[in-house]
């Protein structure tokens, strides 16, 4: 017979932290983004880092300034692995819907991206990022996520 998972309800927790993640981008323009990183989080992928909940912040005002944009961002194949009590590695795929400003536009992924995450348990017992780190698997990085774009 085997044993219960110990680990079951911080494995939620964190599955629970990336859905959250998707779900204020995708519902609330990324506001409350930020506190889902410890202060000194990062954020982005090679090329282009968000230092800090400031710059993470930073981040997501530069996206909400174009106007109108939908989103849905689908995080599949989630798993967890624990490196001690307050410690996890977490990989997971995102299927990135979006569009600025039209409607109308068709339901097709316009990137699809590996993310790779190391998270840390709080005090408190909840966890938050450290680092989430974005690689292409199939398409691109999203124009939004460079320096330069509006």
């Amino acid at each position: 017979m085997t044993q219960p998972d110990p680990r079951l309800a911080d494995r939620a927790a964190i599955m629970d932290l990336n859905a959250y993640f998707a779900w204020l981008i995708d519902h609330r323009d990324g506001h409350g983004v930020p506190g889902l990183f410890v202060p000194a989080g990062r954020y982005g992928y090679e090329g282009f880092w968000c230092e800090g909940i400031d710059e993470i912040e930073d981040f997501y005002e530069r996206r909400r300034r174009p106007g109108t944009r939908k989103s849905r961002h689908v995080f599949t194949n989630v798993w967890v692995r624990f490196e001690g009590h307050d410690k996890a590695v977490s990989q997971s795929i995102l299927s990135l819907y979006a569009t600025d400003g039209d409607p109308e536009a068709s339901a097709h992924p316009i990137s699809i991206l590996d993310y790779t995450d190391t998270l840390v348990k709080q005090p408190d017992g909840s966890w938050r990022f450290f680092e989430r780190r974005v690689t292409p698997a199939f398409g691109h990085m999203p124009r939004i996520m460079e320096r330069n774009s509006a």
